[in-house]
């Protein structure tokens, strides 16, 4: 069936596409109250979700996840770093902010009040939320946060009018409404934000790919760990039950993988009374984040940021890399598998195997046979393999409408997150990672890139706001790139800004004055 042609235009000064945590706090740093100048600016939000976060608590839900890993001053209100400590204090919901597993002293200085501390003096912006306290703080900030949900999936992007070029014109996105993917809509906006996170196809080790297809006899006995997030199946406990012969026995499960996926999975399973081998390719191995606790950490985050931009960008790329290679398993989930693995009579094993993709995989209508162990039931908790963002429509039409630069598959974007210049189209997230560096998929990367885009967008959302006056200086701003002014305008990062030239020369002036 043909698609229908497009309702009419809903117009608005910003359209975010995406709703997860980047797109909610780039939301609050928006239109949030800063106390001096009142929003005039309007957003809309494009989301196949029903709410911010759908399916971010999703896979919370699926995998039984109880708690972030990250500190309470990382969420989505990102100027207020204490608002979810505040939001548990006014609650009384206090007890869900657990002490952290790690010695932390490099708190950002946002506030040390005593109100802040829990009994033993800790600060409570250090403690980790439990999954429901963040659920529902994030709830309470999207209820007060002025927006219009538009429920569907973006799927491309035009200039507003059919008009071929011309910075500073609006944009006019196309979406298919939810439900109704033959119906498509559009919306008219001075801005763009793409806040979508990377896209990509399942990781699916060879040997278990054929048990996946709807063709083999066994394919009720493998599951990916994103079929519980794409296609609504519930709980992991409830799949395993359903998946693992129906006569409420134990059943044998294997999971395969080795990050917080894989340990929750076999968490949830032994709790539940299966016999649980969890096999990955290298030793499990415990970070109490999902990158090195040095790019949180205040004390060296700024180095390690500046070193980052100074890289030409392929080679930020392969540093991107290096600092997420690998899952990683929060500290009390290891400890508890290593716990249940060493108790006399346990029924979970944890093993680790090298060629899990040279596996020997057979299978009966009852049962996957792997290197020779039957199994009612395997979980590949193997995660999704990154794919260059032009193979989504909606960023291509992007990249061939405004000639958007790309390096390794991801934007290139600017200090101010634009993705070309000129232009009000920004990318938030993992996808900004070029820019962000290594943490610009996780909380803190949310904060830092919804308060570069509220910067630029200022004078677009705020009453009583003003252009500043153009003048040779660079056009960077405060909460930009502060390293840039350290360049001489010939490196290969920066040797296409516009305003390189400035920076060059003013140094060089000064190296003539000494």
């Amino acid at each position: 069936m043909a698609p229908q042609a497009p309702r009419a235009v809903l117009r608005c000064s910003v359209v975010i596409v995406g709703g997860g945590p980047h797109a909610l706090a780039c939301l609050a740093a928006l239109v949030g109250g800063d106390g001096k100048s009142p929003v005039r600016g309007t957003v809309a939000v494009i989301d196949p979700g029903s709410h911010f976060l759908d399916a971010w608590y999703g896979r919370f839900r699926a995998l039984e996840i109880d708690r972030l890993r990250s500190p309470a001053y990382v969420h989505p209100s990102a100027f207020e770093p204490t608002a979810l400590v505040e939001f548990a204090i006014r609650e009384g919901r206090t007890a869900e902010l657990e002490a952290a597993p790690v010695a932390v002293q490099w708190m950002p200085t946002t506030d040390h009040r005593p109100e802040h501390a829990d009994s033993s003096g800790a600060s409570l912006l250090k403690a980790l939320p439990s999954s429901a306290l963040f659920r529902d703080f994030c709830a309470s900030l999207e209820a007060e946060l002025p927006h219009k949900w538009l429920r569907g999936t973006a799927t491309r992007v035009a200039r507003a009018g059919g008009g071929g070029g011309g910075g500073g014109s609006s944009f006019r996105v196309q979406y298919s409404a939810a439900g109704e993917p033959h119906e498509l809509r559009e919306v008219e906006a001075a801005a763009l934000i793409l806040a979508t996170g990377p896209v990509g196809a399942w990781s699916i080790p060879p040997p278990f790919a054929p048990l996946l297809s709807a063709a083999s006899s066994a394919c009720g006995r493998v599951l990916h760990s994103e079929q519980l997030l794409t296609q609504g199946r519930g709980t992991l406990r409830e799949e395993v039950a359903r998946r693992s012969g129906g006569d409420g026995g134990p059943a044998s499960v294997l999971v395969i993988g080795g990050g917080i996926s894989a340990a929750q999975a076999a968490l949830t399973a032994s709790r539940a009374g299966h016999r649980v081998v969890l096999r990955s390719r290298r030793p499990l191995q415990s970070r109490p984040f999902d990158i090195a606790v040095g790019w949180l950490d205040v004390r060296h985050a700024d180095r390690l940021r500046f070193e980052y931009l100074c890289l030409p960008p392929t080679r930020r790329l392969q540093a991107i890399r290096d600092a997420t290679a690998g899952g990683s398993v929060p500290a009390p989930y290891l400890e508890e598998l290593q716990r249940l693995a060493a108790s006399p009579g346990s029924s979970l094993r944890i093993e680790v195997d090298e060629a899990v993709d040279r596996s020997v995989c057979t299978s009966t209508a009852d049962s996957v046979q792997v290197n020779g162990e039957d199994f009612d039931l395997v979980v590949l908790c193997t995660g999704v393999a990154p794919e260059p963002l032009t193979s989504s429509a909606l960023f291509r039409s992007v990249e061939e409408l405004l000639g958007a630069p790309t390096v390794g598959g991801l934007p290139r974007v600017d200090s101010s997150l634009r993705w070309s210049r000129g232009e009000d189209v920004f990318v938030l997230g993992a996808n900004a990672g070029l820019e962000l560096g290594p943490g610009g998929g996780n909380l803190v990367g949310g904060m830092r890139g919804a308060r570069v885009v509220s910067n630029e967008l200022h004078v677009l959302m705020r009453e009583g706001v003003c252009a500043p006056p153009r003048s040779g200086w660079p056009d960077r701003t405060a909460f930009a790139n502060k390293y840039a002014a350290l360049l001489d305008g010939r490196e290969p990062e920066v040797a296409d800004d516009k305003y390189s030239f400035v920076l060059g020369r003013r140094l060089r002036l000064l190296a003539r004055s000494d």
